[in-house]
C-alpha cells in the first residue's frame, strides 16, 4: 500500500472514529448537567431517544466540525511519527541482519 493510500486511510479512519464519538456527547452532557433533584433522563439509551424526539437527528452532530478541526492536526502528528518509527527501526533491523 502507497503512503497516500495509508495516509487517506488513516484519515478516513478518523473521521469515522470522530464521528461516532462525536455524537454521545450531546446525551453525556445532558445526563452530566441534570441535578439529582431534577432527573430528566434515566440512562443513556433513553436520553438518546428523548433528545432524537425533541431535537433531531441533528442534535448528534453538534460540535462535529470543531472536534474534527481540533482533532485532525494531533491524529497526523501521531500518524507521521508513527511511520517515522517504523521506518527507522525496519531500516536498522535490515542494517543488523546484513551485518550478521
Amino acid at each position: 500500500m502507497g503512503s497516500c493510500t495509508s495516509a487517506r486511510c488513516r484519515y478516513e479512519g478518523n473521521l469515522l472514529r470522530s464521528e461516532w464519538s462525536n455524537a454521545s456527547n450531546p446525551v453525556k452532557t445532558r445526563i452530566q448537567a441534570q441535578t439529582s433533584q431534577n432527573v430528566e433522563y434515566n440512562g443513556f439509551w433513553r436520553a438518546c431517544k428523548h433528545l432524537y424526539r425533541t431535537e433531531g437527528a441533528s442534535v448528534f452532530a453538534r460540535g462535529l466540525g470543531p472536534n474534527l478541526i481540533r482533532s485532525f492536526p494531533s491524529n497526523a502528528a501521531i500518524f507521521y511519527v508513527y511511520e517515522v518509527l517504523m521506518k527507522t527501526s525496519n531500516d536498522y533491523l535490515k542494517t543488523k541482519r546484513s551485518n550478521k
